[in-house]
């Protein structure tokens, strides 16, 4: 057993990942301003020579999720490195509701609780960052002081972001987390599922039936389901970040998750919705 001057630091950052989906089901859902925002907004997307309200909502359908405008936050995951005595752990925290308000209030309680002084997202400076931006302030939400950078010089956003080292100097380079993953040798982050589907996933909890209510086991299983997949993308993003800074991988033994199903009908989520699971290794 090593001593504890063996036992290997590791960054003081926390790692965010965040699922998002369309703000409506259907295009035909929203508000009618609302759709005549939205053609306007991507009207040289949208195909003019074909019924525009057809193709205006399979556009919604396919691309409003990425939309800090149109769609809403619906999974949140938090990782960092924490010391216990002499051993070192990566907890996940994850928050996964049908409610943004909630969700994003219970992000920055997260964030202030972790005392968090930088982030680091999957292509974070041009998603996930910005889009929760949006969505606090649409929300009429305070936004929490580290996600906040109005005002601030490029160089000192509290920001780090796995796309963005790889692509080194070259600027704008795309890489999915997938494919680094592979390249560098960790088990793919996907598990049954990838970001594109889980706006499927999350609007069949609605299907067959005749109004918005849920049973509420079929709400809890659903909002698990991608909050497991989210908490999966962490402990990728954060071995990329090991791999590239040069510290020890997290190992799988080291890893905690606990995943918080907040279902609509409760104020608090209850013991009986907040699962907490160890990464197996692959």
């Amino acid at each position: 057993m090593g001593t504890p001057q063996d036992v290997p630091e590791y960054p003081s950052i926390t790692f965010i990942d965040i699922e998002t989906v369309r703000g409506k089901r259907l295009f035909k859902d929203l508000p009618e301003r609302l759709r005549d925002l939205y053609i306007k907004r991507f009207k040289h997307e949208i195909t003019l020579d074909v019924d525009l309200q057809i193709d205006a909502g399979k556009h919604y359908h396919e691309k409003a999720g990425f939309s800090g405008e149109f769609g809403k936050v619906v999974c949140i995951s938090l990782g960092s490195f924490f010391k216990i005595g002499t051993e070192w752990k990566f907890i996940i925290k994850t928050l996964v509701s049908r409610n943004e308000k909630d969700l994003l209030i219970r992000l920055g309680i997260s964030l202030q609780k972790a005392k968090a002084t930088r982030l680091c997202a999957h292509n974070g400076k041009e998603f996930d960052f910005p889009f929760l931006f949006r969505r606090y302030l649409a929300n009429g939400l305070h936004v929490p002081r580290i996600l906040n950078v109005t005002g601030m010089k490029t160089w000192d956003y509290p920001f780090s972001d796995t796309m963005e080292i790889w692509s080194h100097s070259q600027w704008k380079h795309k890489c999915s987390m997938d494919l680094m993953a592979e390249l560098c040798g960790l088990p793919s982050p996907k598990q049954d599922m990838d970001g594109s589907q889980v706006g499927e996933i999350f609007y069949r909890m609605f299907d067959d039936l005749p109004k918005e209510d849920l049973p509420f086991d079929r709400e809890v299983e659903v909002l698990k389901r991608i909050g497991e997949y989210c908490s999966g993308d962490i402990v990728t993003m954060a071995n990329l970040y090991c791999i590239f800074l040069e510290f020890p991988l997290a190992r799988p033994e080291m890893v905690s998750v606990h995943v918080e199903t907040i279902v609509t009908a409760q104020a608090e989520p209850t013991t009986d919705n907040a699962t907490e699971t160890t990464i197996q290794p692959i």
